[in-house]
């Protein structure tokens, strides 16, 4: 009997407790909760607490507040958010996978903005040059991520291949999507040249990585660098794969050109 403390559970022959819109019952032995819809059943304010608390709010005093505290409840909500970053999810994703993503974007356009504002998603999506699809780690892409277990392909595809979406992964492969569709003017002695965000990345001491994989860049460019780097400036020594903090031109730079403020 699941629940004895539950009178619902003592009807055998009720359906998830009384309860379908809520929960359903995929073993047969037991409910298990809407991951998708969480609010199903419970009205407007659950509905309505669910998108502030995705947002970044939370209530004091009885009045919803930004803090920059996360909280996105189920797939539904996080699908919705990831669409104001102009991010579509592709494939059969669940929604624990659709959360984690969620939630890496959302960090990364909260430490764009500082972290008391409200506007994560729309901030990414402001840098992501267009639409973005993410495909789940179930799709096949014919070149596998080369290897690897996740990848940005194109300048608006993402595929986590073969591997679990982490928040971190999320902000490494949308760092390559904004390394692609944004550019940056330096100006040298004699002439300025247009380069990519990666391309003009400040290079760190080479005995001292951020991560071993920011060494891993394929010949001629700068991409895994720039990859790890903005994870490592999101997440601090919590990225995955630590080794060595950002120089402090390095995380100047990293603030400057993704909140579009110029880099001198």
């Amino acid at each position: 009997m699941p629940g004895a403390s539950n009178p619902q559970a003592f009807n055998r022959y009720s359906y998830v407790m009384n309860n379908p819109i809520r929960y359903t019952d995929p073993s047969g032995h037991t409910h298990e909760k809407n991951e998708w819809d969480s609010c199903a059943g419970h009205g407007v304010a659950c509905y309505e607490s669910r998108w502030h608390e995705a947002h970044g709010y939370q209530k004091v005093g009885g009045k919803w507040k930004y803090t920059g505290k996360l909280n996105i409840r189920d797939g539904d909500i996080a699908k919705e958010v990831l669409g104001e970053a102009g991010i579509t999810l592709e494939g059969s994703w669940n929604a624990t996978d659709a959360v984690a993503a969620a939630t890496g974007v959302f960090d990364l356009g909260n430490k764009i903005l500082g972290g008391s504002q409200p506007g994560a998603y729309k901030t990414v999506g402001s840098l992501l040059g267009g639409t973005v699809s993410m495909y789940d780690p179930s799709y096949v892409p014919l070149h596998r991520c080369f290897g690897g277990s996740a990848c940005a392909f194109t300048k608006h595809t993402v595929y986590f291949y073969n591997s679990s979406v982490t928040k971190y992964k999320t902000v490494h492969e949308l760092a390559h999507i904004i390394d692609w569709n944004n550019s940056i003017f330096v100006q040298f002695p004699k002439e300025g040249v247009i380069l990519s965000y990666s391309q003009a990345f400040p290079q760190g001491l080479a005995n001292m990585p951020i991560t071993d994989y920011a060494t891993q860049n394929l010949p001629g460019t700068n991409w895994e660098s720039w990859g790890e780097a903005v994870g490592v400036w999101v997440y601090g020594s919590k990225y995955p794969g630590y080794k060595n903090p950002l120089t402090t031109q390095q995380s100047n730079f990293i603030e400057s050109v993704l909140t579009q403020d110029g880099w001198q």
